[in-house]
């Protein structure tokens, strides 16, 4: 037994001989859909519905960048039953934050809030099915109006977790291979005026003296000011555990990585740190209640993020006379300097600056605000 198919397709009349019913019935359905014109035919074991199934995979495999044989192969290695099946995209998150429980309370926040906004974007997908323009399409949303370092740091940590995610065996290729960083334009870092600096420095005496050493070791000594995570908040918790923190030439500052270094004593710093001595702590009240006094005081003066540390490096390049020293006592490279911070000031300002004392005002107790 044959079947016929019969067909007029554009004008054209059509006809074949076929075997089965069910090649007659996919060939009628190519003719209807206007293929006629550019049908192969190859030898296949497939039937019909078989052949469609293919087609439906090959179309939804080819976004993700990949054949239907690396799509077998894949399945193949962790299609699995049991506990090692590959997991959700929210089990998958929270192991990588769970692998990541080493980093700092800052870094790990970033990455769990960065994870969690694209998981409840892209909705309850499986991990493998997230694909390059879910991700760029939170990317852009979650960054409309922002700076572009905000689009690439987001980007980062999509970065880490997808490219592990890679190395763990759960995925052929990350969704975010293709998606570009934006380009930043650098500016110079904002500085300070000595006046500005003075000023601000007499207004912290007269009505926040409990501060004064922390505006002193960011102004003076380039003290990362970070209350709720960084150089500052480090030295406030070794002041309170009872360490050590000063040798006979200056501070021990405790960096980034956990790395010490050693801040030497200047002029400014040591005169003002002699007036306010840094005891048992460096934010009153701890990192909460110091830094609703710090973001009023910053307010006030109309301070960025980092200019207090800006202004430091600035007049210390001048003073010390060594881009070196200056990198070391900062933790910055001499590059950073040379492309940032030199020429910000005159020879004659930061002479201005490191001038700068405390103005005799009667040193009030710090200890009560600890």
């Amino acid at each position: 037994m044959v079947f016929r198919v019969l067909a007029t397709v554009q004008g054209r009349q059509l006809k074949r001989i076929v075997r089965t019913r069910d090649e007659a019935e996919l060939l009628a359905a190519q003719w209807r859909d206007g293929q006629a014109n550019s049908l192969v035919f190859l030898p296949t074991r497939f039937g019909p519905d078989q052949l469609r199934d293919a087609e439906a995979a090959q179309r939804i495999v080819e976004t993700l960048g990949i054949s239907l044989l690396d799509a077998a192969t894949f399945v193949l290695r962790n299609y699995k039953t049991g506990a090692n099946n590959v997991p959700s995209l929210t089990d998958a998150v929270d192991q990588f934050l769970l692998a990541r429980a080493d980093r700092s309370p800052s870094h790990l926040k970033s990455l769990r809030n960065t994870l969690h906004r694209l998981r409840a974007f892209v909705g309850k997908k499986d991990l493998g099915v997230v694909q390059s323009c879910d991700v760029s399409r939170w990317l852009d949303k979650t960054t409309v109006g922002r700076a572009p370092k905000t689009f690439n740091t987001l980007l980062e940590g999509l970065n880490a977790f997808f490219n592990w995610s890679v190395e763990k065996g759960w995925l052929l290729h990350s969704p975010t291979r293709g998606v570009e960083r934006k380009r930043i334009v650098r500016q110079l870092p904002v500085v300070m005026s000595p006046k500005q600096a003075a000023e601000l420095m007499a207004d912290v005496e007269r009505n926040w003296p409990e501060l004064v050493p922390y505006f002193s070791l960011a102004l003076f000594g380039g003290v990362r000011a970070g209350v709720r995570e960084g150089e500052s908040n480090r030295l406030d918790a070794k002041l309170r555990s009872g360490a050590s923190v000063f040798v006979a030439g200056g501070v021990k500052i405790w960096g980034k990585t956990g790395s010490e270094r050693l801040l030497r004593w200047n002029c400014p710093l040591k005169a003002f740190l002699d007036a306010y001595p840094l005891n048992r702590f460096l934010l009153p009240g701890g990192e909460h209640a110091a830094s609703a006094l710090i973001s009023k005081i910053r307010k006030k003066h109309n301070l960025s993020r980092n200019v207090l540390r800006h202004s430091a490096i600035t007049g210390m390049a001048l003073m010390l006379d060594s881009i070196v020293q200056t990198g070391l006592a900062c933790d910055t490279s001499e590059t950073v300097i040379r492309r940032n911070y030199l020429g910000q000031w005159s020879r004659q300002e930061a002479v201005q600056f490191y001038k700068i004392r405390p103005i005799g005002r009667a040193v009030q107790s710090r200890d009560a605000a600890a």
